[in-house]
């Protein structure tokens, strides 16, 4: 589908684009009394090299290789501003489309000699696919670092590819022409991105704008035992869709995900009167972390603890170890309570990474957990949950209500009586917005709506 696309649309594209091309070919050969075209070695599809066309932008005598860094020590005309900054310059691309050399949507093309600099991770995710005339990289915020610096925009193309993703590329890419802003990937809608997750929706129902995916606890530790990475699980309780309810960005971090499960029975209890019957449970963070913890000593399953505390991270590593002797703990990091930086985020993934971790457990409170989760699982092929306050109670650093009164809905009560001063605004309007919201937008089973 999506070459046929690439024939028919880029054929047409590139034919209207022809009389433009000459135009700027023309003024480009008088601006610098040069040959209009060049061409430069890319790497393509499986890394193999092919050239690009582009109109000169620069003086003849600038040299080929030179990155967006050395650029800006260069002086460029206005004529030259003005087709770069609008992408003018790499119009000829769409001529290498019909040929099946680039596609309208891809990876951005790059220079052959800068491949040694991304990490194998990202380089074989780009070999997947023709490289794009366009793609998420191009029209976001990170065009003006190098590619191999912003990897989370190849890897979510690589994970999310469809022709809905392409289509909405194509249209933010106009708009960007146009004057609209850069699009960072928590913009990219979720009918655009869960094309090839379709399969999703179809055990799953909405409310407050978000997916609920209506699998039971044992349902759920299989799944993020078998995932070998490359998923993203959130816990949602009632708290975390008010907050939805009220942010468009905390609605499309949690679609964008592989599993949102529901750790609440308000959800449990809208999941039964949906039909869903096997839901008789919420899918508790503690509970689940556990299982998984303990089934995963079988398959050597290793994990990696991420959010807290250094106090709560030893006290939660100690009852591990007692709990579960088995169990592979392969690293822990206590990140900072400010909203964490680019920079440390890559320094956090390389730990990470270095660790070959199986499971990244994120225990850092919502929405700054949901965020985070979805962030990193961009960035790495690993399997993240958001977990809550699991590390707490598993620890024993915090109290758990009694089992009854979490069957039965009532474990924001005892967390209220508990700690009144902090959460009394959390669960007076975060459970009344709840309510509210649900009252006046139905939930909705995605099957009976998804097309």
């Amino acid at each position: 589908m999506k070459r046929t696309f690439d024939v028919i649309v880029g054929s047409a594209l590139a034919a209207l684009a022809t009389p433009v091309i000459i135009v700027l070919a023309l003024l480009s050969a008088v601006r610098f009394r040069a040959w209009p075209f060049f061409t430069q070695p890319r790497a393509g599809l499986g890394n193999r090299p092919f050239r690009v066309v582009k109109i000169r932008s620069l003086a003849a005598s600038t040299p080929a290789r030179i990155d967006k860094y050395q650029l800006q020590a260069v002086r460029i005309s206005r004529f030259g501003q003005f087709i770069r900054g609008h992408h003018l310059d790499e119009l000829p691309q769409l001529w290498l489309v019909p040929f099946g050399q680039m596609s309208l949507v891809g990876p951005r093309p790059e220079m052959i000699h800068l491949l040694h600099r991304f990490d194998d991770e990202h380089l074989e995710a780009r070999s997947r696919h023709r490289p794009g005339c366009t793609g998420l990289w191009q029209i976001s915020p990170a065009c003006a670092e190098m590619m191999y610096e912003s990897p989370a925009y190849d890897m979510f193309y690589d994970r999310h590819r469809s022709l809905r993703l392409d289509l909405w590329i194509l249209r933010r890419t106009i708009g960007e022409v146009l004057g609209e802003p850069p699009a960072p990937l928590i913009d990219v809608p979720h009918w655009a991105s869960s094309a090839r997750d379709a399969h999703r929706d179809s055990n799953a129902f909405q409310t407050c704008g978000v997916r609920i995916n209506a699998i039971a606890l044992h349902d759920a530790v299989d799944t993020v035992l078998a995932a070998k990475g490359g998923l993203t699980v959130h816990l949602c309780n009632a708290y975390t869709l008010a907050l939805a309810s009220k942010s468009d960005r905390l609605i499309r971090t949690l679609n964008q995900s592989g599993l949102n499960l529901a750790d609440g029975m308000p959800l449990v209890w809208i999941a039964q009167q949906l039909g869903y019957a096997h839901i008789d449970r919420r899918v508790y963070g503690p509970d689940l972390m556990a299982a998984v913890i303990d089934r995963g000593q079988e398959s050597q399953t290793r994990h990696f603890l991420f959010g807290s505390t250094p106090e709560v991270l030893d006290a939660l590593g100690t009852e591990i170890s007692s709990r579960w002797p088995a169990a592979k703990i392969v690293g822990a990091i206590a990140p900072p309570f400010h909203d964490i930086s680019d920079d440390e985020l890559r320094e956090s993934l390389h730990t990470i990474d270095t660790s070959e971790a199986d499971i990244v457990w994120v225990g850092m409170g919502t929405p700054k957990q949901d965020e985070l989760v979805e962030r990193l699982g961009a960035l790495s092929s690993r399997t993240f949950v958001a977990i809550g306050a699991a590390f707490d109670f598993i620890a024993g650093t915090t109290s758990q209500a009694p089992s009854w009164m979490r069957r039965n809905g009532l474990e924001w009560l005892y967390r209220f009586a508990s700690e009144p001063r902090r959460l009394w605004r959390r669960y007076v309007f975060g459970n009344a917005r709840f309510v509210w919201v649900n009252l006046r937008s139905r939930p909705t089973r995605l099957a009976d709506v998804v097309t």
